[in-house]
């Protein structure tokens, strides 16, 4: 056994349950800046 295995069955497990939180964050972010950036005067070039 490596030393540190046994933290696996902690560390992964939480990090997957935090995975629909940050999700949903990221499309959050996502739309504002969508918003954001079309509201710019140069959007059409810009994109």
């Amino acid at each position: 056994m490596v030393p540190g295995t046994g933290t696996l069955d902690i560390v992964i497990p939480s990090l997957a349950r935090s995975l629909p939180s940050v999700d949903e964050h990221r499309r959050a972010l996502e739309a504002q800046i969508e918003a954001l950036l079309e509201e710019h005067p140069l959007s059409n070039v810009l994109t």
